[in-house]
């Protein structure tokens, strides 16, 4: 065999190696992923359920049981109702057939979340020996992690819209806000659901001659959790499978995509917190007017700070607050009632927000503390920006 021959069998061989390398790669990951592939939107299948689907109200029952039904009343009424009608319909050849299918996908999907763990806990031991195997070796070597990175970023987007009561009549002000899922690469790849923040600003709702509200968003250590929990409790997912909380939403984006027009009612317990501010031209003068206490889940009225009706007058109540999924593009329009948002710097704002506890009883308890982000999320600030640019010219 001459030196060109052997070359191109190496150029050979080498090519099959790396393609074998990445089709086990992929491979691998989707092994990883086959439990949770499998879901379902919740809207859509009451529906078909409603038009006589047995198997899916088998589902529908299914998942009311399982799926901490204890947060959420409605799920409790909406247990009882299918149970009802599956009951009614016991009798039929259909209901034996979706009870089987039920078994045989839970059955299979412990059977494939069983190879997983093995699977896991096989690469686990071998990296605590000091060696990662020939198939992690082969990553190594041709850095095949770069053949799968994310090159396109993802955002799960949605409109939230609070109504409030007052004797002038019922008062609305809207806000968008966006979970944001930055490109993926080497570095971040395996760690994709913690690879998010979230971007867009507090909600206004103005009363007329009563003043403005606003509701705050939670700071930035918090926000990506709280975001993904309201979105995933207002928009319930249906697994096909097991693992009922499993979902992460920067992994989904195209399902949230998908119910767009999509409008429900948040649950009581998922409010944000609500302030004013006594001089809209002085930010160290906000005070708190309604805030939910933490790690109260229920929804009834109980464990909250209501001061509605105390700041803007009798019969001022907050009535309800919806979600809808979206893709319009996010407002920033913060700035026409808070003036001061676009001519202070963070800091500055930062340090007046805080100047709340010397003035106030009711204070707005915020898990690192107040600051600039619990109005603005995402958007670089205008003076910031300003000097970013002043910098580049110079």
């Amino acid at each position: 065999m001459n030196r060109r021959s052997t070359l191109h069998f190496a150029f050979i061989l080498l090519f099959i190696v790396v393609f074998t390398g990445t089709f086990l790669f992929k491979s691998s990951i989707a092994a990883y992923d086959a439990p949770e592939n499998k879901v379902w939107n919740l809207q859509k299948l009451e529906e078909v359920a409603n038009a006589g689907n047995v198997y899916a109200q088998v589902r529908l029952l299914d998942f009311y049981k399982f799926s901490n039904s204890w947060r959420r009343k409605d799920f409790f009424e909406r247990e009882g109702y299918w149970q009802k009608i599956i009951d009614e319909n016991k009798h039929l050849t259909e209901y034996q057939a979706a009870i089987q299918r039920l078994r045989d996908e839970k059955s299979n999907a412990i059977d494939v979340e069983r190879e997983v763990q093995e699977k896991r806990e096989k690469r686990l031991k071998a990296k605590n020996k000091g060696y990662l195997g020939w198939f992690d070796s082969l990553i190594a070597v041709f850095d095949l992690k770069n053949t799968f990175s994310r090159t396109t970023a993802r955002s799960v987007r949605c409109r939230m819209e609070i109504y409030i009561d007052t004797p002038e009549g019922v008062k609305s002000g809207t806000t968008l806000q966006e979970i944001y899922v930055p490109p993926a690469d080497k570095e971040n790849m395996y760690n994709l659901a913690n690879k998010h923040f979230i971007r867009g600003e507090a909600a206004y709702i103005d009363l007329g001659k009563r003043g403005v509200v606003f509701a705050i968003m939670p700071d930035t250590a918090n926000a990506g959790n709280k975001f993904s929990s309201l979105i995933n409790q207002t928009f319930p997912t249906v697994p096909g499978l097991i693992r009922m909380n499993s979902y992460q939403i920067s992994s989904m984006p195209e399902y949230y995509a998908a119910l767009e027009g999509v409008k429900e009612n948040v649950l009581s317990w998922q409010y944000p917190t609500f302030v004013y501010f006594r001089d809209l031209n002085d930010p160290s003068s906000m005070e708190l007017v309604y805030q939910r206490k933490e790690f109260n889940f229920y929804e009834s009225g109980e464990g909250a700070i209501d001061r509605f009706e105390e700041v803007f007058g009798k019969g001022v109540k907050l009535k309800n607050i919806t979600l809808e999924m979206t893709r319009d593009p996010l407002e920033w329009k913060l700035g026409d009632k808070l003036k001061w948002i676009e001519t202070m710097d963070e800091k500055s704002i930062t340090r007046a927000l805080r100047e709340h506890y010397k003035k106030t009883d009711f204070i707005v308890r915020i898990i690192n503390g107040l600051g600039y982000y619990v109005l603005r999320q995402g958007q670089e600030h205008p003076l910031t920006k300003k000097n970013t640019e002043k910098k580049a010219r110079e």
